[in-house]
């Protein structure tokens, strides 16, 4: 008998209890400072999501997803840039010093930075605006709209300084 992959046992517990969806958002909600516990729920969610209607749905009618989600996404998201402005500073001075910072210096991992995790956030309403419906409700809530929209504003701002 073939071993089931562990992704394949994720994908057949959500297809038989959709509580799983409101367990990982409640497990995110209770630990919102944890960025390495949100960054790979939010990781988990977003394969889910990319991969089953059902759990798109599930995701979008989802309270904490609609409501919560999009505030701990805002913050991530500003949080995100005071990190990367301490990383520039960071890399700065170790040019100044001759060097190059190496991986003891900087987080260069998924270990759930402060950009990790907003970007898996980002990648998890991406996924769920895959079903017209579940998109539907994304696009219309400002909440969500909000930070997205400061994301590629920064982006924009940081590409015209090259």
């Amino acid at each position: 008998m073939e071993e089931e992959s562990f992704s394949a046992a994720g994908y057949n517990l959500l297809l038989h209890d959709s509580s799983v969806v409101n367990q990982i958002l409640t497990l995110i909600k209770l630990h919102p400072d944890r960025n390495d516990l949100v960054v790979r729920l939010a990781f988990c969610l977003g394969n889910f999501a990319a991969s089953h209607d059902q759990c798109r749905l599930d995701i979008a009618e989802n309270p904490i997803a609609s409501e919560f989600l999009p505030r701990l996404l805002a913050r991530y998201v500003e949080e995100a840039k005071t990190d990367s402005d301490a990383a520039e500073k960071a890399q700065a001075k170790a040019t100044n010093a001759g060097r190059m910072l190496t991986e003891n210096d900087a987080d260069l991992g998924s270990s759930g930075t402060k950009a990790d995790t907003a970007v898996k956030l980002i990648r998890l309403y991406a996924n769920v605006s895959i079903h017209p419906d579940a998109g539907r409700a994304i696009a219309v809530n400002e909440a969500v709209i909000r930070p997205l929209i400061r994301v590629l504003a920064e982006c924009r701002y940081s590409l015209n300084k090259f």
